[in-house]
């Protein structure tokens, strides 16, 4: 397999991904500040970042960038939160509302 068909098979993967997440909360199966959306917002967009970044799509990149790092962020204040409290950050925002706001 080329180097070019391999970006583009990450590309739609990264895609595919992506609508996963999407689906994921959109039908209830997981909380937006769930790990799992969070993990699949980041893998999503760091495989679009390789193809976006290859086809010299620099808007889109950038964006991606973007999208994976505010993921990442919410991994690990999630992890934090997580190991402060013993609960997870859906029980957090639950019971107190403004815990995960700032």
């Amino acid at each position: 397999m080329s180097l070019e068909v391999t970006v583009d098979v990450l590309g739609w993967l990264g895609a595919l991904i992506l609508i996963a997440a999407y689906g994921v909360v959109s039908y209830g199966w997981a909380s937006g500040r769930s790990r799992v959306y969070q993990a699949l917002n980041v893998l999503g967009s760091a495989l679009l970042v390789v193809n976006t970044a290859w086809h010299r799509a620099w808007p889109s990149s950038a964006v991606n960038i973007l999208w994976a790092v505010i993921g990442i962020g919410a991994l690990i204040r999630a992890t934090a939160l997580r190991a402060e409290s013993g609960k997870s950050p859906t029980e957090l925002h639950d019971t107190c509302g403004q815990k995960m706001s700032g």
